[in-house]
């Protein structure tokens, strides 16, 4: 098994608030508060696994940089 950093959350674990909220196109319900909620794609951990690896463009492992 494989891991790589959190696509959604970008690592950290977490969204800013309002962020599930939003539907595609509908940018005005987003919200500007500074609250934050966990990321529902990592569960917080701000990591996700993957069954193969992933690979940059150039044919290398991904980096969880």
């Amino acid at each position: 098994m494989f891991y790589q950093k959190c696509p959604i959350c970008l690592g950290c674990g977490n969204v800013p608030g309002g962020f599930y909220n939003v539907s595609a196109g509908h940018i005005e319900n987003w919200s500007s508060s500074s609250s934050q909620e966990e990321c529902r794609c990592c569960q917080g951990k701000g990591i996700i696994s993957c069954q193969e690896e992933l690979l940059d463009q150039k044919g290398y492992p991904l980096k969880m940089s």
